[in-house]
């Protein structure tokens, strides 16, 4: 005698035994399938702050909401929880998040709240951690269990497209749900990246904004069809800060009394900033020319040629800078002289071979008058330090009287 099948986890279930050619079905009333009882975990955007709240939500295994949900609070401010004494019927559940969180790259909490969720198989484990991953793929994870996947074949599916957006290909072999900031591996690695593009230096409203279109457009295909979020997100990663961001973290947990490990997340954020094809729409513009002239940042300037007489030939160094850009530029090999009082928006650092030119407010027009000996040839190099850079983004020569 053996049972064939079964409808439901728990309660009242139907079964059909089957003897030879003949079977029959019957009743049964079984127990509540012992999954685990407890579940526990973090919750990170940078951590959210204790007593924050959280929602334990049971669904089905379309991940249709059962209507039994158990609230809890997130206890410390490291983002750690635990929910207790669950009785489910079904493995599967939502844990849901909204509160104030520890934002790592303007190292403070956050004015508003962020609702974040995460999807569960709980028969695998009771570890749930809920980050900007499981956000993101909650919506394509839900659609492609409803389109025949198993629970953990559409897991797994979500998240490698969720990770490509950021250009992201090597092989993961955890759940989102098990990825943590301060693992100091891999996926710890790439939650932090991942995070530090979608928050960029936006306000709690426009990251809830962010993640909820590029959810909403994963749903149906996994893929970011959207075009301006795309952008977003490049113009976020030109303007992250690694370096702050690292101690930031570092800090911050220190303070809470743990010792954490980051590891490598720049090389996601370099690796995006290289290989995405979204568009820049942020970018530093160096115009032809400026108040005084040809301007010597423009990209394609690489002669120079200086009137011979008594006239002086005037110059511009020139560069209109997005919100939150700022721009350091060095000359070196050289002399590059320029005007006492026409300089707008640049601080003056002049040496006889190395001239240093720095933005001294983002988001404005910067232009000083600037002229070169006469009679006298020279190559300059000329090094763009862009976003923040602290190696050169551009290298060009200049020749001076060819």
């Amino acid at each position: 005698i053996q049972a064939i099948s079964s409808e439901n986890w728990a309660g009242k279930a139907t079964a059909t035994l089957q003897v030879g050619q003949f079977s029959t079905d019957f009743n049964v009333i079984t127990k509540v399938y012992p999954w685990a009882s407890t579940v526990m975990g973090y919750v990170q955007a940078g951590p959210f702050i204790q007593n924050s709240a959280l929602t334990f939500s049971e669904t089905d295994s379309l991940l249709n909401d059962t209507g039994k949900t158990t609230s809890a609070k997130i206890t410390g401010n490291t983002g750690n929880y635990a929910v207790r004494n669950l009785e489910s019927s079904f493995p599967f559940a939502l844990l849901s998040s909204k509160g104030y969180f520890f934002n790592f790259i303007s190292n403070q909490a956050t004015e508003g709240e962020l609702e974040l969720s995460a999807y569960s198989d709980i028969s695998s484990g009771n570890t749930i951690n809920v980050n900007v991953i499981t956000q993101l793929e909650s919506r394509r994870v839900k659609y492609l269990v409803n389109m025949g996947l198993s629970f953990s074949e559409a897991k797994k599916q979500a998240l490698q497209e969720v990770l490509k957006i950021f250009e992201i290909t090597e092989n993961v072999f955890k759940n989102s749900e098990n990825f943590s900031l301060t693992d100091g591996n891999t996926e710890g690695a790439m939650l932090i990246a991942i995070t530090s593009i979608l928050q960029g230096n936006d306000n709690t409203g426009t990251l809830h904004t962010l993640l909820t279109s590029i959810s909403i457009d994963l749903e149906k295909d996994g893929i970011l069809n959207d075009e301006h979020l795309g952008s977003l997100l490049i113009n976020n990663a030109y303007f992250i800060d690694s370096p702050t961001i690292r101690k930031n973290l570092i800090n911050r947990y220190r303070e809470l009394g743990k010792a954490v490990q980051i590891a490598d997340f720049e090389k996601y954020i370099k690796n995006f900033i290289e290989n995405t094809e979204f568009k820049f729409t942020k970018p530093i513009i160096y115009p032809k020319s400026g108040r005084d002239g040809s301007n010597i940042l423009d990209l394609e300037v690489t002669t120079i040629k200086v009137s011979i007489g008594d006239q002086t030939n005037f110059f511009s160094l020139a560069a209109n800078l997005p919100d939150l850009v700022n721009l350091k530029v060095a000359i070196k090999g050289g002399a590059c002289y320029y005007t006492l009082g026409t300089q707008v928006n640049w601080a003056v650092d002049w040496k006889e071979k190395l001239q240093i030119f720095t933005s001294v407010e983002p988001g404005k027009e910067s232009d000083i008058r600037v002229f070169f000996p006469k009679n006298q040839k020279q190559i300059l190099t000329v090094e763009y330090y862009e976003y923040g850079a602290t190696q050169p983004s551009r290298i060009k020569k200049i020749t001076v009287n060819p």
